[in-house]
């Protein structure tokens, strides 16, 4: 078992674990030492075999702890141009997002995230965490449905949450206000049209821990500073940020944050992720 929070008793969490199969081979970028990283690898082993590509300085650690390296002077190229031959999945880890990010684009691979956090029993995916992810009601709704479709192949049946910039009440009151009340409404009535169970529940995002499992964040902006609230400030975990775009063409990525010091969960998911889409047969 994975300690204090980062394992559930039931739903999403536990669907994971339950999939993360030994013999996925999981790649993991390592820019830095730091021994909580290595500690976190060294737990991570129960879920997948890893293999990391990292720099020098931070190689020869990992190779005197027993960890699988490739030394590369450009570890961001090779994590991504391994994934489907070396590797089966990859996690960035310390790596800069930038980078590995640009890498991944040059596949033709969109870059669409929906980041799984959890505290205690509640767990959702949030959306958009990007910066400059889901700008347009159009992406957010594209998201929104990928995301779904993600929740649904864990087993799980999705419950949307749109968040907005006001109370449903608040009408009037501001006019970049009514802007995202009205994108939320758009958002809200297009997801229930493709058949999902969705709700507009304004700014009030409290609401989220009754009863959803996907939080959809009026802009990337205010999606990342949500993520970096609840798990810098509010004590969630972070379980990563698959890549929506690459999964159903079997290319398993999973972001991460380098303020974050530890992957297991990350490569939990990935490993899960690996299962499902690449169609193992996990041992029983």
């Amino acid at each position: 078992m994975m300690d204090d929070d980062a394992v559930g008793v039931e739903g999403l969490r536990e669907a994971i674990l339950r999939l993360a199969y030994k013999r996925n081979m999981i790649g993991i970028g390592i820019s830095v030492y730091d021994e909580e990283v290595i500690n976190s690898l060294l737990r991570a082993e129960r879920y997948a075999n890893l293999l990391a590509f990292a720099t020098s300085e931070a190689g020869k650690a990992l190779e005197e702890r027993g960890i699988d390296v490739i030394i590369s002077e450009q570890p961001d190229v090779e994590l991504v141009q391994a994934i489907g031959s070396e590797i089966d999945g990859a996690v960035r880890g310390t790596l800069s997002a930038r980078k590995v990010l640009s890498e991944i684009g040059k596949r033709g691979f969109p870059i669409e995230r929906a980041v799984l956090l959890a505290h205690h029993h509640v767990e959702l995916f949030l959306i958009p965490v990007g910066i400059d992810e889901g700008e347009k009601v159009d992406e957010r709704i594209e998201l929104a449905i990928k995301t779904a479709s993600l929740v649904r192949t864990l087993g799980e049946y999705p419950r949307i949450a749109i968040l907005s910039g006001g109370r449903l009440e608040d009408r009037g009151r501001s006019a970049k206000v009514d802007t995202t009340l009205k994108e939320a409404d758009e958002v809200t009535d297009a997801l229930t049209a493709y058949g999902i169970d969705v709700e507009h529940i304004g700014i009030l995002i409290e609401k989220v821990a009754k009863k959803f499992n996907v939080l959809v964040a009026p802009d990337g902006i205010t999606g990342n500073i949500v993520f970096r609230t609840l798990t810098f400030l509010g004590g969630w975990g972070s379980w990563g940020a698959p890549l929506l775009t690459g999964l159903e063409k079997k290319f398993v990525y999973v972001d991460s944050s380098r303020t974050n010091m530890r992957y297991d969960r990350q490569i939990a998911l990935a490993s899960a992720l690996c299962t499902l889409y690449s169609k193992k047969k996990v041992e029983e």
